[in-house]
């Protein structure tokens, strides 16, 4: 196994990021310290993409730099799938509603 340091860390949440701009996330993620430990903390954005206050929404991991990105990965897949599932509901909820009215 390669090692994940803190800087290939950082290359993976400004990817990850950039994916929740393009997906239109009102979310991202940034990298802070925890008492010698690396932590990924979620805050929230406007639509310019720029961040709202400062306070962030969560903690979303705490540990090391592999921990870290392990966890925005699955905070990114989370995300989508969160966003998929919404949408289907949408469509099911929009046929149904076009049945019922015919």
């Amino acid at each position: 196994m390669s090692r994940y340091t803190i800087t290939t860390l950082r290359a993976d949440v400004a990817k990850i990021n950039g994916w929740a701009a393009d997906d239109g996330l009102s979310v991202r993620l940034e990298i802070g310290g925890r008492y010698g430990y690396q932590a990924i903390d979620e805050y929230p954005v406007n639509a310019d993409g720029e961040r709202e206050g400062t306070c962030i929404n969560r903690n979303v991991e705490c540990g090391s730099s592999r921990e870290c990105g392990f966890a925005a990965y699955k905070w990114y897949n989370n995300w989508v799938q969160l966003k998929r599932a919404t949408k289907r509901l949408a469509e099911q909820h929009k046929r149904a509603t076009a049945h019922n009215s015919k």
